[in-house]
């Protein structure tokens, strides 16, 4: 199922932008609380940490601390719900 939701991200963030819930990705929303100066990590509020994809992280340095996200696919992307937009990201540390 993971290689249908990577598939499926461009369409995902249709769906979502369209207010809609995807069946076929499960997400977990969270609030984003520190991005590092050149957008390689994002530390959430929940105390997780990912890597964000060298090349989303042009995209990810003009995120803000508070910006609402949702972690999808297996912790493989985040979607910035305050700014309809989204980055590949592997889990970077283990939660604190």
């Amino acid at each position: 199922m993971g290689g249908l939701c990577r598939g499926l991200t461009t369409a995902f963030f249709f769906v979502l932008l369209a207010g809609a819930a995807s069946s076929a990705c499960a997400c977990d929303a969270d609030t984003i609380d520190s991005i590092a100066d050149d957008g390689s990590i994002i530390g959430m509020n929940s105390g997780a940490s990912f890597r964000v994809n060298p090349l989303d992280q042009t995209d990810a340095m003009f995120w803000l601390s508070e910006d609402d996200v949702l972690i999808c696919e297996d912790e493989t992307v985040i979607v910035n719900r305050t700014r309809n937009a989204g980055a590949s990201a592997s889990r970077a540390f283990a939660d604190m």
